[in-house]
């Protein structure tokens, strides 16, 4: 690792600026999409299969999902660039596209419960 690095001053830099002002809500949105779908399975797998817990947590899924494919696009216009938020920013995304991949798994394992007068 170089001992010094470029400062990337965001202020300074518009389309950066730009990017990262794009980029940090749909991060932020797809958290709590995830947040809500790990929610709804602890509630499930704890409290017993509850047809509208397994749903709710597919449907937050599929939301995160959907939000992890508009992604790359926004991701490519801060690649350039070195500084912490771009950092912050490449980690998050990484961390959120792992944590879609492991609520599908839990979901692909859980069983979806029966519905009830069928």
């Amino acid at each position: 690792m170089p001992k010094h690095r470029p400062i990337c001053l965001v202020r300074n830099n518009k389309p950066l600026r730009d990017a990262l002002v794009a980029i940090e809500p749909w991060l932020k949105r797809m958290e709590d999409h995830l947040s809500a779908a790990y929610r709804a399975i602890a509630r499930y797998t704890q409290v017993g299969p509850h047809p509208m817990e397994y749903e709710v947590a597919h449907e937050e899924f599929a939301r995160a999902a959907a939000a992890l494919k508009r992604l790359p696009p926004l991701l490519q216009r801060i690649q350039g660039f070195v500084c912490e938020r771009v950092a912050a920013a490449n980690l998050n995304a990484s961390v959120v596209g792992m944590q879609t991949a492991e609520v599908r798994d839990i979901l692909a394992k859980l069983s979806a419960p029966k519905k009830r007068g069928m």
